[in-house]
């Protein structure tokens, strides 16, 4: 008898189906993360904050754009510059904040290899 590995594709899948259906052993918990407690929790609420000030400081830049020439222009204004801010107090404090930390650790490398070229 032929060995498993060794049978054509239609007929290993008729003589032992896989997948999601039927999965080859019991499926199990996964086993805790090694560092559980250094994993990042999730933060749900802070990345819809700032998905929601990033749509509307566009939505009032749009708005400022559109009634630049209008009375309503100073009401605009002020709503924007205080999207604009609650944006920046949010970021931090997203995942969003990831994209600083990389560009930081790109500069710090670039230094070290260059005081590494130089030295």
């Amino acid at each position: 008898e032929r060995q498993h590995h060794q049978l054509p594709l239609l007929e290993r899948a008729q003589h032992r189906p896989r997948g999601f259906l039927f999965p080859e052993e019991p499926r199990t918990a996964p086993a805790p993360h090694p560092f559980h407690e250094v994993v990042d929790e999730p933060r749900l609420g802070m990345d819809t904050a700032f998905i929601v000030s990033l749509f509307l400081t566009g939505a009032t830049g749009l708005a400022l754009l559109v009634f630049r020439s209008t009375p309503a222009m100073g009401v605009l204004l002020a709503i924007h510059l205080g999207v604009i801010f609650a944006f920046f107090l949010t970021m931090p404090y997203s995942k969003f904040v990831h994209g600083l930390y990389r560009y930081l650790a790109l500069v710090r490398y670039a230094r070290e290899k260059r005081s590494l070229a130089h030295a």
